[in-house]
C-alpha cells in the first residue's frame, strides 16, 4: 500500500474532519472513500462516454455502407443509360446513312460535273 501526503489549509481540514466525524469514520478512511468514489465515478463516466462513442461510430458505419451502396447503384444506372444512348446513337447513325444512300441522286450518264468539263476543256486546248 502507498502513502499519500497532501497539504491543505486549516479550513478545508476542519470541514473534512467534521464530515468524517459525522460519518463516524477516521479522517484517513473518509478521504480514502472520497478518492475511491471519485475514481469509480470517473471510470463510470469514461465507460458511458466510450459506449456513446461506439454507438455513434456504428451509426456512421451504417451510413457509410448505405451511401456506398447508393453510389454503386447510381453508377450502375448511369452505365446502363450510357449504353442505351450509345446503342440508340449507333442505330440513328445507321438509319441516316441508309437514308442518304436512298436520297442521293445519281447524275444521268450525259451529265458531267463542272470539274470534269474543265479538265476536258484543258485537254483539248493542250492538244
Amino acid at each position: 500500500m502507498k502513502n499519500l501526503s497532501v497539504r491543505i489549509d486549516d479550513n478545508l481540514h476542519a470541514m473534512v474532519a467534521a464530515k468524517a466525524e459525522e460519518k463516524q469514520m477516521t479522517l484517513a478512511d473518509y478521504v480514502r472513500s472520497l478518492l475511491r468514489a471519485d475514481c469509480r465515478q470517473n471510470t463510470s463516466m469514461d465507460d458511458n462516454l466510450m459506449n456513446e462513442l461506439k454507438a455513434q461510430l456504428q451509426v456512421k458505419d451504417t451510413q457509410i455502407e448505405r451511401l456506398q451502396s447508393e453510389l454503386s447503384e447510381s453508377r450502375s444506372r448511369s452505365d446502363t443509360i450510357i449504353l442505351q444512348l450509345t446503342r440508340q446513337f449507333e442505330e440513328q447513325t445507321k438509319l441516316l446513312e441508309d437514308m442518304r444512300g436512298k436520297f442521293v441522286s445519281v447524275p444521268p450518264a450525259n451529265h458531267r460535273s463542272l470539274w470534269s468539263r474543265v479538265r476536258t476543256a484543258f485537254r483539248f486546248a493542250a492538244s
